[in-house]
């Protein structure tokens, strides 16, 4: 049984290349598959090759087989492609009703003898519209596959010298030659950096600052924090209160803070003894538990002991404005950049500045 898949533009990735791929590499386990195109993204072509044989759609060409299946109604028909047994299959893979709001037209191929819709949904709106009896079968899924989890890691710092910037970019690039999947949220404040070149990795995601990091240090497999030096790393700490491991560089305080190979692994300045896969793997020694070094008691025994206090009230002290339009602030004798953020307090002076673009309420 010979089964000719044909569609005409096979794109990087998208929905119906997903079926493609699907059908010719379960189908070719029983049958005699190829696939015809017009264009073919080349990382697909080198995957779909694998399994099926691959060809260029010439028009010019007579193509034989038992079932011709078209994967997609887009970009016009096989009219070369000649069934034996006069099957022309065509899928359904969209609600054509909100297709049409579009503009997409759906023209029939008058050859063909089957459709299949890819749920009950698109089988019924399409069956209204077009007056055919299309039948339902799912998309096919692949086998599943054997998974290796992510890495995640974490940092909240500044990308500068002293805070090992260039030990974070070692890191990544060490991350990706050895092909180790892995995601790095780093929490700093982009409008600081203008003379460095930011690590432009897909795997990296930079955040805007923020005081609740909490959830996003406990999602995190390791805390990364390479700095020079730090007198007591608030970061650092937090990660382990939440039960987060961290990758830290010999800094001076570090061994008041972590326990190498047991509450993360610590690291020479150089990242020599860097061991991925003792990172990736998590071989630490057992669970560890944090205790803070230093309590509100502790202050209070230097403090003395507390008398009663009044109940603070919290007032709002102004207005909070995100900054438009770049502009000089003269209350703060500051100049504001697109996306700074401003507490103004006289509400005339906020209103003139609402009303001229330069800021809008958050």
């Amino acid at each position: 049984m010979k089964i000719i898949i044909y569609q005409s533009n096979i794109i990087k990735i998208g929905g119906v290349e997903t079926f493609t791929y699907n059908m010719c590499k379960n189908l070719s386990k029983l049958y005699d598959v190829e696939l015809l195109y017009k264009q073919c993204d080349r990382n697909q072509l080198k995957r779909l090759r694998q399994y099926v044989k691959c060809e260029v759609y010439d028009p010019n060409k007579e193509y034989k087989c038992d079932i011709c299946l078209l994967a997609s109604s887009w970009g016009g028909y096989p009219e070369s492609v000649v069934s034996t047994k006069n099957e022309y299959w065509q899928m359904i893979h969209a609600n054509y009703k909100e297709l049409a709001k579009t503009g997409y037209k759906y023209t029939k191929w008058n050859r063909t003898t089957r459709y299949f819709a890819v749920s009950n949904t698109v089988r019924d709106i399409f069956n209204e519209m077009y007056h055919e009896n299309a039948t339902t079968m799912y998309n096919l899924l692949d086998e599943v596959q054997k998974t290796e989890p992510i890495l995640k890691l974490i940092s909240a710092t500044r990308l500068s010298g002293e805070k090992g910037y260039n030990r974070m970019v070692k890191l990544a690039n060490e991350l990706k030659k050895n092909n180790i999947k892995f995601r790095w949220l780093i929490f700093t404040d982009l409008k600081q950096y203008n003379n460095i070149k930011l690590m432009d990795y897909e795997e990296i995601i930079y955040m805007q600052p923020r005081y609740d990091l909490f959830d996003y240090i406990k999602e995190a497999d390791y805390g990364v924090q390479l700095s020079d030096t730090e007198g007591y790393s608030y970061f650092v700490n937090e990660c382990l209160q939440y039960g987060t491991p961290m990758i830290t560089t010999i800094f001076d305080s570090v061994y008041e803070s972590v326990e190498d190979g047991v509450s993360g692994y610590i690291l020479d300045m150089q990242l020599s003894n860097l061991d991925l896969d003792k990172i990736c793997n998590k071989r630490l020694k057992g669970k560890f538990t944090y205790e803070p070094k230093t309590k509100i008691e502790d202050w209070v025994k230097e403090i003395g002991k507390p008398e009663k206090k009044e109940k603070y009230v919290y007032e709002e002290i102004g207005y909070e404005v995100e900054v438009i339009i770049p502009c000089y602030y003269s209350v703060e004798e500051k100049q504001c950049e697109k996306g700074d953020y401003l507490i103004i307090e006289d509400k005339t002076r906020l209103d003139d500045l609402i009303n001229g673009g330069y800021v809008k309420m958050i």
